[in-house]
């Protein structure tokens, strides 16, 4: 497997690892809701585990195409705190039932402190879009407790 600190082994998963990044571009808060989204599905279940199905709640479809959802799940991979369990059948009719890759959070403090960090990103972003005054706010590009 490939993940952001391993290089790619074949020409295939460089293009893949090339495609996945250039569908992100302009998705940086759909990628943030989606780990939101992703990592609270973990935190609720027993065995701490999630897949891409639990990115966006069931019947709401993707913002555009989903090509962006593809580096979501990587980069939320790619955390020392998330390991790779294997694979499972994916519940969603978009998807026609094919195998799609299934995470574990291991360290639930550290995936809550990314939580935390997510959900001030998108109210700062919210805030933002909806014109408020965000003076005195923090820059969206804060990782303090990271």
């Amino acid at each position: 497997m490939t993940t952001a600190t391993t290089p790619p082994t074949t020409e295939g998963e460089r293009r893949r690892d090339v495609a996945l990044a250039r569908a992100a571009r302009g998705h940086d808060a759909d990628i943030w809701r989606a780990h939101a989204r992703m990592i609270r599905e973990a935190l609720g279940r027993n065995d701490c585990t999630f897949t891409s199905d639990d990115a966006t709640p069931p019947g709401e479809t993707y913002n555009g195409s989903a090509g962006w959802l593809g580096s979501a799940v990587r980069r939320l991979g790619a955390f020392a705190w998330v390991e790779l369990v294997g694979h499972v059948k994916s519940g969603r009719a978009s998807r026609k039932a094919n195998y799609i890759r299934q995470w574990r959070v291991t360290d639930r403090d550290a995936a809550e402190r990314e939580l935390r960090r997510l959900r001030r990103l998108l109210a700062a972003l919210e805030e933002h879009e909806t014109g408020s005054d965000c003076s005195g706010q923090r820059t969206l590009w804060n990782t303090e407790g990271r």
